[in-house]
């Protein structure tokens, strides 16, 4: 019988399918495959500043702004070491990858961010921006789809997949990204490469911890299920043990 395909198995594939995706967008970037496709998305959110999307749009700046995302994945490897998990770096490795491809790209790619300042709308913004020449991939749509993976990983439900969570959470993140188009901080194509770029490390670094944390409604090897070996959330990957051993 073909071995069953188990989440983290199906989590990685999926995660090194969206930085397949993610490289093909950038060299579409690069090409200005997708320049007048931008433009006309920009110029199609040009209007009436409407107050609750300019509100959204200061939030969701705020909160996956650099100084917060690392302060998030701080406390998530803390929490991670302070259980005993030996793989506490994870989540801090990961963001330090998608912000180095981030900035690798924004330096290196011909998408510039002076051809967006006729769509800039000002919002608050209390931290320091770092001025670059590029603005593919959007670091505030990469981070955030990041830290949404790694909460759909931890989050209780029902089973793994179930769609509530999945679909509310990529609604979220789409959401996020929008208001980068919104603002004019960022062109579509920006958001999708955040999107992709985020969720696809968040897909390949989540099953490095455990699986289902907490969930005894997870099933091991063969559909057989699985509890933790301690009593902590975040256990290193072989933590866990059958039920009846």
């Amino acid at each position: 019988m073909a071995e069953r395909w188990r989440p983290g198995r199906l989590s990685s594939v999926s995660g090194a399918f969206a930085l397949v995706l993610f490289a093909l967008l950038a060299i579409a970037v690069q090409s200005r495959a997708l320049a007048d496709f931008d433009r006309e998305v920009m110029l199609g959110l040009q209007g009436p500043d409407v107050w609750w999307l300019i509100t959204w749009a200061t939030f969701t700046g705020v909160v996956a702004s650099g100084p917060v995302s690392i302060a998030c994945f701080v406390l998530a490897s803390y929490l991670l070491s302070r259980e005993g998990s030996e793989r506490w770096w994870v989540p801090l490795a990961a963001l330090a990858l998608v912000t180095a491809v981030e900035l690798l790209l924004k330096s290196a790619l011909d998408q510039r961010g002076e051809d967006l300042y006729q769509f800039v709308r000002r919002t608050f913004y209390p931290f320091v921006t770092v001025e670059m020449a590029g603005t593919f991939p959007s670091g505030h749509t990469a981070r955030a789809a990041l830290l949404l993976v790694f909460l759909w990983r931890w989050l209780p439900r029902g089973r793994w997949g179930d769609g509530a969570s999945v679909l509310g959470l990529a609604a979220l993140s789409v959401a996020i990204g929008f208001s980068r188009i919104y603002v004019g901080d960022h062109w579509p194509s920006d958001v999708l490469g955040g999107l992709l770029l985020g969720g696809g490390v968040g897909l390949l670094a989540t099953p490095l911890l455990a699986t289902f944390p907490l969930r005894t409604d997870a099933s091991g090897p063969e559909g057989e299920r699985t509890v933790p070996a301690s009593r902590s959330r975040w256990a290193a990957p072989g933590s866990t043990k059958r039920r009846g051993q």
